[in-house]
């Protein structure tokens, strides 16, 4: 996950260092998908800017969403003390960006939290009808 986190700042070093290599040097089928994915890009902003050349990676399904429902269901057991369990289904969705809507969504989720030194920040919140409908908008900080 680390990877959507530019490595030059002092907290994303040491994120690096500390927390992902450790989830590698554990996984090495993560490590071996992540190495095969990797690819020079150029990349530029929308009005054809030159920016730079990075490395991008691309993550599976099969290897992402493993991890995020992990971490959902953590943030859900950190932050109402109940577990999630088999019965209940993470669905997890890929986003470029936010429409409006649900730029407004996210902005009205009650949980609002931080990892990493501030490299990861989370919204969350569940319906009181639904209890385990809970929605975590995640996010990977520059």
């Amino acid at each position: 996950m680390s990877l959507r986190v530019e490595l030059e700042g002092e907290k994303a070093s040491k994120f690096w260092k500390k927390e992902a290599l450790r989830s590698l040097k554990r996984n090495k089928r993560l490590a071996w998908d992540v190495r095969q994915a990797m690819r020079r890009v150029t990349v530029t902003t929308p009005a054809g800017v030159f920016l730079g050349n990075q490395v991008m990676g691309h993550w599976s399904a099969e290897a992402h969403d493993p991890v995020i429902d992990k971490m959902i269901r953590g943030l859900y057991f950190h932050h109402f003390k109940e577990i999630l369990g088999d019965k209940v289904t993470i669905k997890v969705q890929w986003l470029r960006g936010l429409n409006a809507d649900l730029r407004q969504l996210c902005a009205e989720l009650p949980i609002v939290g931080s990892l990493a030194g501030g490299i990861f920040e989370y919204r969350g919140g569940r319906t009181e009808g639904r209890p385990t409908a809970f929605c975590v908008d995640l996010r990977f900080l520059r």
